[in-house]
């Protein structure tokens, strides 16, 4: 079984999956379809469900401390014509969960997607659509609701090797309504994006990506990213949901990469510091409420998987994040949230204080483990996920009263994938 990824196209390769996740985003496994004048099309996507229980829940004393949800049911369209190349992908909103995020108060996590504790995370089911016009083999542009220029892992969980996403792709700013430039020579390749990152309805958000390629079919590579907001964001409207102000408004810088080994071991590394500048306002900010120093978090985290044969996959991933904040600004509420949780909560993107909510100045250890068994279309994936908090502010961790800093979940996610998948 050949598991190197195939080629995503000019100045998207950062966008593939891992080799060892059950499913890639370019192609494989996809319906495909010669259509003559109207260019090579293919039809791709799947559909899972996730059943999982923890310990110290959150949740109001009474509720069970269990989730069944469907996180992930996405249907992909892409296509060629001459010139252009079309990608869609669309259905229900992803809510992959996140580790760490069990609590009521931030989505998407492990109850069931759509209830009083998870309430839809995206405001469209139009996850990405956007057209690519390639005049030549160094330059295309791409319009429309655009990639993320952010970090290695994808959103829809079966494009990765564990079930949950790691919150450094949590705190990156997703897929944005925008247009990008993309340019490149021999092995390098660089993304220039001017969009509305965290969906923030406002085209202000500069960000970029280059890659460069270690070997000739791009499974391994190292890339550097991040993004800058170019204004501040004021009027959130629905990005208030999936972000707050100081994630929205920070700048963010990160390196990653992916290395394979004989096509049986990978290794994935990724590190990238977030900060919201000292003084910014807008958005009911006023000079008087505006942050008295800089906040920031620094965050790292690595996957390492291990294709044991065509049927099993094994999976580890450990992440860390470290916050800073002000605890002096704590007092300072704006809307009934405190400021420290408005600017320093990366992790709960600024969810107000309570159980499981985490807060700001957290620093927190999450660790995945498990494995993939697919057959044909088919995967089921069991794994464990321990996370630990330190610093926490007091009633923020998990527990009914916010006083537990360990949590422990065990989960099993079943998938279909659509395609005629050649694997076993």
């Amino acid at each position: 079984m050949d598991c190197s990824p195939p080629d995503a196209g000019p100045a998207h390769s950062w966008q593939q999956a891992a080799p060892w996740a059950p499913a890639n985003p370019n192609g494989t496994p996809d319906y495909q379809e010669d259509l003559g004048p109207l260019g090579q099309w293919t039809v791709g996507g799947g559909v899972s469900a996730l059943a999982s229980t923890w310990n110290n829940s959150a949740d109001a004393p009474g509720s069970s401390h269990y989730g069944v949800t469907i996180p992930n049911a996405i249907f992909m369209l892409n296509g060629t014509q001459g010139k252009f190349r079309l990608r869609l992908w669309a259905g229900l909103p992803p809510l992959t969960p996140i580790v760490g995020w069990t609590g009521p108060g931030l989505n998407p996590n492990l109850h069931t997607a759509g209830s009083n504790e998870n309430p839809y995370g995206h405001a469209s089911t139009l996850f990405k659509g956007y057209v690519t016009y390639s005049p030549t083999d160094w330059f295309s542009v791409d319009v429309g609701r655009i990639d993320s220029v952010d970090g290695t892992e994808i959103g829809v969980g079966w494009f990765n090797p564990t079930p949950m996403l790691s919150p450094l792709n949590n705190m990156q700013s997703t897929t944005a309504d925008g247009i990008q430039f993309d340019f490149n020579h021999g092995p390098a390749s660089l993304s220039v994006q001017l969009g509305d990152g965290y969906n923030t309805g406002q085209v202000s958000q500069l960000g970029a990506l280059g890659q460069y390629n270690l070997n000739a079919d791009g499974s391994d590579y190292v890339i550097a990213f991040g993004h800058h907001r170019l204004r501040t964001a004021g009027n959130l409207t629905y990005a208030g949901h999936v972000a707050s102000f100081g994630i929205v408004n920070s700048n963010l810088i990160g390196f990653g990469g992916m290395w394979n080994i004989d096509h049986k071991y990978a290794i994935s590394p990724e590190i990238e510091y977030q900060w919201l500048p000292k003084g910014i306002t807008g958005g009911g900010i006023t000079p008087a409420t505006a942050p008295q120093t800089t906040y920031s978090n620094v965050a790292a985290m690595i996957n390492l998987t291990d294709q044991v044969n065509s049927y099993w996959q094994t999976a580890l991933q450990v992440s860390y994040v470290h916050q800073r904040g002000n605890t002096a600004q704590g007092a300072t509420t704006v809307n009934g949230v405190e400021l420290n949780n408005i600017y320093g909560n990366y992790l709960g993107l600024g969810a107000p204080n309570g159980p499981g909510n985490l807060g700001q100045g957290a620093s927190m250890l999450g660790v995945q483990i498990g494995g993939t068994w697919m057959y044909k279309n088919v995967f089921v994936r069991p794994f464990l996920a321990f996370t630990h908090l330190t610093n926490f502010e007091p009633g923020n961790g998990w527990g009914q009263d916010g006083s537990k800093s360990s949590q422990a979940v065990a989960m099993i996610e079943v998938g279909w994938l659509l395609g005629d998948v050649k694997r076993n």
